[in-house]
């Protein structure tokens, strides 16, 4: 049974020698990381001198707090063609110039899973009885974040 010299799981060990080729090691926490997104676009053009581009994103993840799952992500710009306009005098430098600026907030998920949980975690010994016997504990984590952690922001202008 699985390169052991055994007939029964009863009697397997963990004390066998087995070679390094023919052990096979897996691991998993079984934590799905699900992320989703919503996408709006509007594009506007008046006259082809005057643009505008304006973007929302929303984005759900696993990873935030149960009452901030979505985080919403706005962006725009301006966009002017100087080439297009009256006051441009047609040359062989220049024969087309646009202005163009922009304003967006971007965001991630990158962080663990669960910052908004307490964890149980063990390996904290104490004291108990008359003996002082030793006894391995659990303790409750006190690095909750908080049920409002959400994306990380960061705004960017152009």
């Amino acid at each position: 049974m699985f390169g052991l010299p055994i007939t029964s799981y009863k009697d397997a060990s963990f004390n066998f020698d087995i070679p390094q080729t023919d052990r096979v090691n897996r691991a998993s926490d079984f934590v799905e990381h699900k992320l989703s997104s919503l996408f709006l676009r509007a594009n506007y053009d008046y006259m082809e001198k005057y643009l505008f581009t304006g973007i929302v994103r929303r984005d759900g993840s696993t990873r935030f707090g149960e009452n901030k799952k979505w985080g919403v992500f706005p962006s725009f710009s301006l966009g002017w063609v100087l080439s297009k306009e009256a006051f441009w005098k047609e040359n062989n430098v220049v024969n087309s110039l646009k202005l163009r600026g922009g304003y967006g907030v971007v965001g991630n998920d990158n962080i663990d899973d669960f910052k908004y949980r307490a964890l149980v975690v063990g390996g904290y010994n104490y004291s108990v009885g008359p003996n002082g016997d030793i006894t391995t504990g659990y303790i409750c984590t006190t690095k909750v974040l908080s049920l409002r952690v959400r994306c990380q922001k960061e705004v960017k202008v152009n």
